[in-house]
């Protein structure tokens, strides 16, 4: 694909456009640092997880 996914530290998980290399899309709602994240077989939605001892699930549309 031309997009990838990140967690970060931050509390953040930001989507990328690998043609461009810029940040498209910032989710925020973690409270701590996101330690995964995952896209889902379909394509539209990225799961992420934290050290705030919670899963989310993004939709990247």
């Amino acid at each position: 694909g031309d997009k990838l996914a990140t967690s970060s530290g931050d509390t953040t998980v930001k989507l990328w456009d690998l043609c461009k290399g810029d940040c498209i899309l910032t989710f925020e709602g973690h409270s701590r640092a996101v330690w995964s994240c995952t896209w889902h077989s379909c394509g539209n939605f990225v799961a992420s997880s934290s050290l705030d001892k919670t899963s989310k699930i993004w939709d990247v549309n």
